[in-house]
C-alpha cells in the first residue's frame, strides 16, 4: 500500500516538476542518463526526448515525446509518451502509457499498459501478469502469470510466446445496422448545438472569471501569450500524467472517491483553462486588426467568436480546440504555481 501511496504521488507531482523546470527557462528538450551513470533514489523527469541507459536504483516516472530505457531500474517504470520503449530489465512493475510501447526487457512484476500499438517481444519475460488495452497487440515473449488484453481484431500471439497462466481476451462483439446518413445527420445537429450551448456557457463563465479575479485571468492570458510553447508543452505534460494518476486510483479500489474527485477537477478546470487562451486569441486579433476594444471582456468576446468560427473548419477545428485546451491548462496550472508563490511572498500563506 505504501508503494502505491508513492506511486500516486508522484504521478500527480509529475506535471508539477516540468512546471519548475520550465519556469527556471531550463526545460530539458532531451533528457539523458548515460550508461556509467547510477541515480541512487528515484528518477522523475520529462523532456521532448527521454532517454535512460544508466542504472536507477529507485523508482523511474518519465513522460516525453520518446521515451526510451534501456538501462536497468530496481524500481517501477510509470512511462508516457508517443514512443515509449522499455529493453533493459525492471526490478518491480512497468505502468505505460502511448502511441506505441514496446517492452523487451525482463520484468520482475507485472506489466500493465495502455497504448495505440503494444508489443511485448521475444526477448522480454514478465514473471507476473499482464494487462493490455490496445488498438494493436504482439505478444512474443514469456509471460509467467495471467494475461488479459482488450484489443480491436489486430492481435498477434506468436508461436514463441508463452503464458504460464490463463489467457483473458476482452471482446466488444456488438451486430447493429444504422443509416450512416442519418447518424452523421444527427450528429451534426447535435455538434452545432453542442457547440453553441457551449459557447454561451462559456461567455457568461468567462464574465463572471474576469468580473471578479481579472488579475488572475490576465496573469494567465500573459501567460500564453508570451511563452505559448512552454504552457502547451506543460498541458500536454499533464494531460497524459493525470489520467494515469486518476487510473491507479480506481484500480487501488481505496483511491476511487480520490479519483472520482480529480476526474471531475481535471474536467471542469479543463473548461474554465480555456477562457485564457480565448482571452489571448482575442489580444492577438484586436492587434492584428488595429481595433481598440475598451474592457477585458470585450477583447475575450472577440477570441470566443474566433475560437468558435475556427472549431467547425474539418481537422483544423480540431487541432485548434487542442492547442486552446492544451495550452489553457497549461498556462493554468503555471499561473496557480505563480499565485501561490506571489501569496507565500506577501506572507498571505
Amino acid at each position: 500500500m505504501k508503494k502505491l501511496i508513492l506511486v500516486i504521488i508522484a504521478l500527480l507531482l509529475l506535471p508539477t516538476s516540468v512546471m519548475a523546470a520550465s519556469s527556471r527557462d531550463d526545460f530539458n528538450k532531451s533528457v539523458l542518463v548515460l550508461p556509467d551513470e547510477v541515480i541512487d533514489g528515484d528518477f522523475i523527469n520529462a523532456g521532448e526526448r527521454v532517454d535512460i541507459y544508466g542504472t536507477v536504483l529507485g523508482d523511474v516516472y518519465v513522460a516525453g515525446g520518446t521515451v526510451n530505457i534501456e538501462g536497468n531500474v530496481e524500481g517501477d517504470v510509470i512511462a508516457a509518451g508517443g514512443t515509449v520503449t522499455i529493453s533493459g530489465n525492471v526490478g518491480q512493475d512497468v505502468r505505460a502509457a502511448g502511441g506505441t510501447v514496446t517492452i523487451s526487457g525482463n520484468v520482475s512484476k507485472n506489466i500493465t499498459v495502455a497504448g495505440g500499438t503494444v508489443e511485448i517481444s521475444r526477448s522480454a519475460t514478465v514473471n507476473r501478469n499482464v494487462y493490455v488495452g490496445a488498438g494493436s497487440f504482439f505478444l512474443a515473449g514469456s509471460v509467467n502469470g495471467d494475461l488479459t488484453y482488450a484489443t480491436d481484431p489486430d492481435y498477434v500471439i506468436s508461436e514463441t510466446a508463452s503464458v504460464s497462466g490463463t489467457v483473458n481476451r476482452i471482446e466488444n462483439d456488438y451486430e447493429y445496422s444504422v443509416d450512416r446518413q442519418e447518424v452523421q445527420n444527427v450528429a451534426k445537429g447535435f455538434n452545432i448545438a453542442g457547440k453553441f450551448i457551449s459557447m454561451l456557457s462559456t461567455l457568461l463563465l468567462g464574465y463572471l472569471l474576469i468580473r471578479f479575479l481579472p488579475r488572475y485571468a490576465s496573469r494567465a492570458s500573459e501567460l500564453i501569450t508570451t511563452s505559448f510553447w512552454k504552457s502547451l508543452l506543460i498541458g500536454f505534460a499533464s494531460f497524459i500524467v493525470l489520467p494515469i494518476s486518476i487510473l491507479v486510483l480506481f484500480i487501488s479500489i481505496i483511491g476511487w472517491p480520490i479519483a472520482v474527485i480529480l476526474l471531475g477537477l481535471m474536467i471542469s478546470y479543463g473548461f474554465i483553462s480555456r477562457i485564457y487562451a480565448m482571452v489571448a486569441i482575442g489580444q492577438k486579433v484586436s492587434g492584428w486588426t488595429g481595433s481598440k476594444l475598451t474592457g477585458e471582456y470585450w477583447v475575450f468576446v472577440v477570441g470566443v467568436l474566433v475560437y468558435y468560427l475556427l472549431s467547425f473548419i474539418p481537422i483544423i477545428g480540431g487541432l485548434i480546440t487542442f492547442a486552446v485546451v492544451t495550452a489553457g491548462f497549461g498556462a493554468a496550472l503555471r499561473n496557480i504555481r505563480n499565485t501561490y508563490f506571489i501569496a507565500k511572498g506577501k506572507k498571505i500563506l
